[in-house]
Formats: structure tokens, C-alpha cells, sequence
């Protein structure tokens, strides 16, 4: 890891840290862009239906900027809630069949 982006992850300024398939340390600025849409959010109303168009442009933001960092068309990103709902749902697009 650079020492440019270890600066930005408060929780790795005296210690390394190695994947245990938990969450792991966050950079600041990742952290503050959390916050604010939190903040946004609770502004919005979590529960109402005029949340969606807020997250929508969230997530159309997040893959835009994944996409042009990793050189991929945007369409080819999935965002999921957690690993083990990124490694579920692929299969649910197989056509399994008993003893599979």
C-alpha cells in the first residue's frame, strides 16, 4: 500500500492490517462521503420513496468512478451488500438442477 493512501486511513498509522474477510479500515475521505450521504439521508427521509432518485445518482456516481479507475464500461460493475450476497447471486442465474 502507498504511504499516500495509508495517510488517508487513520486506523493504519502504527499498525499493518491484513484481510479477515471482515470490513476493513476506511480511508477519511471514504468515511466523510458516508457520512455526508448519511446526513443526506436523514434530510430525504430514509423511509420515504423520495429516497430512490438520491441513491440511484449515488450509485450511478460510485460505478462511473469505479469504472473509469478500473478501465471497465460501467455496466459491467455490480455493487452488492456484502461478499457473500457478490458470490450468491451470480448463481442464481445458473440453471442448477438437482445433484447439481
Amino acid at each position: 500500500m502507498s504511504d499516500k493512501l495509508r495517510e488517508l486511513i487513520p486506523s493504519l498509522k502504527n499498525k499493518y492490517y491484513f484481510n479477515y474477510g471482515g470490513q476493513g479500515p476506511l480511508p477519511k475521505p471514504s468515511l466523510n462521503a458516508i457520512m455526508r450521504s448519511w446526513e443526506i439521508i436523514q434530510e430525504i427521509g430514509p423511509f420515504t420513496n423520495d429516497i430512490w432518485p438520491f441513491i440511484f445518482q449515488e450509485i450511478i456516481k460510485t460505478k462511473t468512478i469505479l469504472s473509469n479507475s478500473l478501465g471497465v464500461n460501467s455496466k459491467n460493475i455490480a455493487l452488492t451488500e456484502n461478499v457473500s450476497e457478490g458470490i450468491v447471486l451470480p448463481l442464481w442465474g445458473l440453471k442448477l438442477k438437482e445433484g447439481d
